[in-house]
């Protein structure tokens, strides 16, 4: 007792303190679960969750509704028009998957959305007769749409809502990229270097100023 307690080492353990066959049993198991788990989590990162394929997703269309107001030309009035377009569900991932990296709340995700139907309309609504040579502004999506992408997304495991504690004044949502979401990000967005763009890379372009 007096070297136990004078050169205490690794060894010294009292009988009473000792695993017994269950415990012993359970840690296994345990060990055996956490594995289990670190395949699935590997797993989450490269796969969509389990029934996702009889989802639309991918290159396949959504019809999205939105809004816009339009300044005419001839009359000079402000007039609200409704009309809708169909990005694939690629395009509205990409559109908000970067605001997504840490997190993104809803509001900057609506004004993606509201941006993208702007992106994509805009020069087929000044070739319309009736909109001819006008300026168009406020493009929003409709809620119900904006909505509806947000459990698609959820639903095909690409994003999720993150319910971190914040401030007790903080009553906005949040949403953030699964793992999933992330490696299919990085395919959808990521710069793919070939012979072109790397041979182009090693030359310098001199613009003359006219």
């Amino acid at each position: 007792m007096k070297l136990i307690k004078s050169s205490p080492a690794v060894g010294w353990v009292r009988a009473d303190k000792l695993a017994d066959e269950d415990a012993t049993r359970e840690i296994l198991q345990l060990r055996r679960r956490v594995d289990e788990l670190q395949t699935e989590l590997s797993q989450a990162r490269i796969f969509a969750p389990k029934g996702s394929e009889d989802l639309a997703q991918g290159e396949e269309k959504c019809t999205v509704n939105f809004s816009f107001i339009a300044k005419l030309v001839e009359t000079r009035e402000h007039k609200n028009y409704q009309t809708g377009f169909t990005p694939t569900w690629n395009k509205i991932f990409a559109c908000i998957a970067p605001l997504m990296i840490h997190e993104a709340n809803e509001a900057a995700l609506k004004e993606a959305l509201d941006y993208l139907s702007w992106q994509e309309n805009y020069d087929q609504l000044q070739k319309r007769k009736d909109l001819a040579g006008g300026r168009f502004y406020k493009f929003e999506i409709q809620p119900s749409d904006f909505q509806l992408i947000k459990v698609q997304l959820c639903a095909l495991g690409l994003i999720t809502k993150n319910d971190k504690a914040r401030s007790f004044k903080d009553y906005g949502t949040y949403w953030t990229l699964t793992p999933y979401g992330g490696e299919v990000m990085t395919q959808l967005l990521a710069i793919r270097r070939n012979n072109v763009s790397a041979a182009a890379s090693n030359e310098v372009v001199v613009v003359e100023e006219t």
